[in-house]
C-alpha cells in the first residue's frame, strides 16, 4: 500500500504524508477558487469575475452566490469519495479497491432507481431518493460481506471478486428497471391514444 501511495521503494513516512496532504489541500483550494472565478458566458466565451463580485449590488456578486454552494458541494463530495476509497484500500490492502470496484456505488444507484421507479419522491419528499441510495449501498455492502466470507475470514481477493459480481448484477438490474419503465410509459401512452381515437371516432 505504501508503494502505491509513494510511488517508490521507500516507505511512506509521516513527513511525506504531511507533504502529500498539504499539496493536495493547496491544489483543492486553488481549483475551488478557479471554479468560483472562471465561468462560461452566454456567448460561449470564458468570463472572469473581478472585484465587483464582492459588491452586493452587482451581477457578478449574484453569480458568485450561485456558484459558491455548488463549489463547496463538489469539494465535500470529492473529499467523501476520496475518504471512502482510502478507507477501503487500507482495509483490503489493495490499491484497486474503491466503492465502484466493490459494487457499493452500483448498489446505491440501484436503490435510487428503484425509489424513482416506484415514486418514492412523490410519496416521501425530495430526500427519499437519497435515503434509498444509502440503504441500497448498505444492503449491497452486507451482501458482499456475506458472500466473501470464508469461514471467519474475509480474504481481500474474494471480497473484490464478490464486489465486481454484485456490481455487474446491480448495473444490469438498474438498466432492466429503466427499460421496463420506458416500455410501460410507451404502452400507457399508446393505450391513451387508442382510447382517445376510439372516443373521437364514435
Amino acid at each position: 500500500m505504501s508503494l502505491f501511495v509513494s510511488g517508490s521503494s521507500r516507505r511512506l513516512t509521516g513527513k511525506r504524508l504531511i507533504a502529500i496532504l498539504l499539496i493536495s489541500l493547496f491544489a483543492c483550494a486553488a481549483i475551488a477558487l478557479l471554479a468560483l472565478v472562471f465561468g462560461r458566458a452566454t456567448d460561449h466565451h470564458i468570463e472572469l469575475l473581478g472585484r465587483s463580485a464582492l459588491d452586493d449590488t452587482s451581477i457578478d456578486h449574484q453569480i458568485l452566490v450561485v456558484r459558491l454552494p455548488r463549489v463547496l458541494a463538489c469539494v465535500v463530495t470529492g473529499a467523501a469519495l476520496a475518504g471512502a476509497g482510502c478507507a477501503l484500500q487500507a482495509l483490503l490492502r489493495n490499491p484497486l479497491a474503491d466503492p465502484f470496484t466493490l459494487g457499493i456505488s452500483s448498489g446505491s444507484s440501484l436503490g435510487a432507481v428503484v425509489a424513482i421507479r416506484f415514486g418514492a419522491e412523490r410519496a416521501f419528499g425530495y430526500g427519499a431518493i437519497g435515503v434509498a441510495a444509502l440503504l441500497g449501498a448498505l444492503a449491497t455492502l452486507l451482501v458482499i460481506w456475506k458472500l466473501a466470507q470464508v469461514g471467519r475470514h474475509l480474504p481481500p481477493a474474494t471480497l473484490v471478486l464478490a464486489g465486481v459480481a454484485i456490481a455487474m448484477f446491480c448495473s444490469s438490474a438498474s438498466v432492466l428497471i429503466q427499460y421496463t419503465s420506458m416500455r410501460c410509459g410507451c404502452t400507457g401512452s399508446n393505450t391513451r391514444r387508442s382510447r382517445s381515437a376510439a372516443a373521437s371516432s364514435s
